[in-house]
């Protein structure tokens, strides 16, 4: 079976795609941001990069990591960012290159969701990418309901790499600026292809 890669910009609705199609393909899930959280909550040597290259205010006193913070520093500073992305992306990486190596998906399908697939270079490694994508207002309303502050929003987008560009870059494109039903409606075009 092959391996799908779902990419697309921050709140354009890509772990809804993938939730759609797990369920519908009985499939397996790796998402990346899950992961990379994972590797700054429970990772001591992340940690301990993460405060002397990135922040030193990343971690509240109880050891878990201060979001908020982070977020205003890493979508504030670029060398931040840039920091934060080469302590994080190999680590993940490797663990869902691993997963798309496990011999159990010659039989079964794997959904692996990444933001930064474009990004990293990951596009080569999928039988088929999928770029969710939506209108820019779309998404300053989508991180509004988080409640996310505008200011915030609009650097955490203008961060990523621009939606047409992945748009451009990718086999398939759902695009999400409707509701649910529409997106299941996509989905399940995109299933039987």
């Amino acid at each position: 079976m092959p391996t799908l890669g779902i990419s697309g910009g921050i709140a354009s609705g890509k772990s809804s795609l993938a939730k759609y199609l797990v369920e519908r393909w009985r499939a397996d899930h790796f998402d990346a941001d899950v992961v990379a959280r994972q590797f700054l909550e429970c990772d001591a040597a992340v940690r301990s990069l993460v405060l002397n290259q990135v922040s030193s205010l990343a971690y509240k006193a109880d050891g878990t990591p201060d979001r908020e913070r982070l977020r205003d520093v890493i979508f504030g500073d670029t060398t931040a960012k840039e920091a934060l992305e080469a302590i994080l992306h190999p680590r993940v990486r490797a663990r869902w290159m691993a997963a798309i190596g496990d011999p159990i998906y010659a039989q079964r399908m794997l959904v692996v969701e990444i933001p930064l697939l474009f990004e990293t270079q990951a596009q080569n490694v999928f039988s088929r990418v999928v770029v969710v994508a939506c209108s820019r207002e779309t998404q300053l309303a989508r991180l509004a309901i988080r409640g996310l502050m505008p200011s915030l929003a609009s650097r955490m987008i203008d961060s990523q790499m621009p939606t047409s560009q992945k748009i451009a870059l990718a086999r398939h494109v759902v695009w999400n600026d409707g509701d649910e039903e529409n997106l299941h409606a996509q989905a399940e075009e995109l299933a039987d292809l």
